[in-house]
């Protein structure tokens, strides 16, 4: 599994195959400094502490399972291999989850900028920061789905950095059908229904702070803006992540979303 999962993360459940008695976990040493939870009676794991999976730390854990079925007992060996994930300055991170925000980290040293955008922040990775306002935009951990673009008509949408908000109202507006905005408007995680396709440029930083640094679980794979090109509707920006080259397209093709929202 990759290092640095969230505490609560899933993994993975122990079966047991019995008939008469069902069976119960806990772990060998003392459930409180245990790098893992297990539930007593379904065998469901989950981090219980993350700091344990760092891979820098620990390349693999092996954590003991004490398995009780009636007056049997068993020691089952529980073996979690960690792979290496490009990290962000963990001074910036600690600083994050201990409750600061991107805007006020760099206010308190503008050098940081730079070491801002990959870090973990409101359910995504931070790729932009609008250094007057404050306001930042992040990316989704995950990419969405693949969908075609479609509605045909020119929306008159726009390329600048923070414009995808207003380029997705726009193609909600003209063309309602299903299409890559409709999809797009019902994309909820962490509970916010606020997530948009990035413009051309939004996409472009997302790639120069994020896929280029090896953050953001990208695929060097072809990635959908919100941003047209010309005005007969049919072509669209997209990215492709092997090289960062710039294409417009016809809005046809099956190419990858990834979300973005606006954060304080």
């Amino acid at each position: 599994m990759d290092e640095n999962p969230k505490n609560g993360a899933d993994l993975g459940k122990i079966w047991v195959v019995t008939s008469l008695y069902a069976p119960t976990f806990t772990t060998v040493i003392d459930s409180s400094k245990s790098p893992i939870y297990i539930d007593e009676l379904s065998g469901e794991m989950i981090v219980r502490d993350k700091k344990f999976f760092d891979y820098e730390r620990n390349e693999n854990l092996i954590i003991d399972i004490k398995v009780q079925v009636a007056d049997s007992v068993a020691i089952t060996k529980v073996l979690i291999n960690l792979k290496d994930r490009a990290e962000v300055n963990p001074m910036i991170q600690e600083r994050i989850d201990n409750g600061e925000t991107p805007f006020g980290i760099y206010k308190s040293d503008i050098t940081l900028l730079d070491s801002l955008y990959g870090a973990y922040y409101k359910e995504g990775y931070l790729f932009h920061l609008d250094t007057v306002s404050g306001q930042g935009i992040i990316c989704a951990e995950k990419d969405y789905l693949s969908t075609y673009w479609g509605c045909g008509k020119h929306c008159s949408t726009e390329k600048e950095i923070g414009s995808g908000k207003r380029n997705l109202d726009k193609i909600v507006a003209i063309c309602p059908q299903a299409n890559m905005a409709s999809r797009a408007v019902n994309y909820t995680l962490g509970g916010h229904t606020d997530w948009f396709l990035p413009s051309l440029d939004g996409l472009r930083k997302m790639y120069n702070t994020l896929h280029a640094k090896g953050i953001g679980d990208f695929q060097n794979e072809r990635y959908w803006s919100s941003s047209q090109f010309g005005t007969n509707g049919y072509n669209v920006y997209y990215v492709l992540f092997g090289t960062q080259e710039i294409y417009s397209y016809a809005n046809s093709e099956m190419y990858i979303l990834r979300m973005a929202r606006f954060v304080d």
